[in-house]
C-alpha cells in the first residue's frame, strides 16, 4: 500500500463503517424522510456517497458500476422516492462500489496518484492524490449529515 494513500484509506474505512451503521435497520420509508420536507434524505445522501466513490473509482479505473448514478449528483433536484433505488439496492450498490474502490486505493502507485486531474476541484493539489483527499473530506461532510438527520428523525446518531 502506498504510504501517501494509507491515511486516506483509513478515513474511507471509517466512513464505510459509519455509512453501514446508518444503513442498519433503515426502512425505505424512513430513508426517504426529509427534515421539514426540505433538504436531502438519508437515502439520497448514502446514494450520493456511493456516487462519489463511483466517480473517483472511475478516475482510477477501479471498475465500479452504478446504474442511474446521475440521480445522486449534487445539485440535482430531488425526485419522488419511487424514482430511486430501494434502500436494499442502494446498500448493495454502496457495498459493491466500495469494495472495488477500496481495493483500487490499496494498489495505487506513485504514478497513479501523481496523475494530473482533468477536472478542477477546490483544492490546490491538482493531482489524483488531491482528488482522493478532497473526496474523503466531501464524504466525511455527508456522513456528518447522516448522523444529524438520524437524530432529527428520533434515531441514534452514528457516534458517541
Amino acid at each position: 500500500m502506498n504510504p501517501r494513500v494509507a491515511p486516506l484509506i483509513d478515513l474511507y474505512n471509517l466512513n464505510t463503517n459509519l455509512v453501514n451503521k446508518a444503513l442498519k435497520d433503515l426502512s425505505d420509508d424512513v430513508a426517504h424522510k426529509r427534515i421539514n420536507d426540505t433538504g436531502s434524505s438519508l437515502h439520497w445522501i448514502i446514494g450520493h456517497i456511493a456516487n462519489s466513490r463511483h466517480y473517483v473509482g472511475g478516475q482510477l479505473n477501479a471498475g465500479t458500476v452504478f446504474e442511474n448514478s446521475e440521480l445522486y449528483n449534487g445539485g440535482t433536484p430531488l425526485k419522488e422516492p419511487s424514482a430511486y433505488h430501494t434502500i436494499a439496492e442502494i446498500k448493495k450498490i454502496f457495498e459493491d462500489v466500495s469494495e472495488k474502490f477500496m481495493a483500487r486505493l490499496a494498489e495505487l502507485t506513485d504514478d497513479d496518484i501523481n496523475k494530473q486531474l482533468e477536472n478542477k476541484l477546490p483544492v490546490k493539489d491538482e493531482t489524483m492524490l488531491g482528488a482522493i483527499a478532497f473526496f474523503s473530506l466531501h464524504e466525511s461532510y455527508h456522513v456528518g449529515q447522516l448522523s444529524f438527520i438520524r437524530r432529527q428523525l428520533g434515531m441514534d446518531g452514528l457516534t458517541g
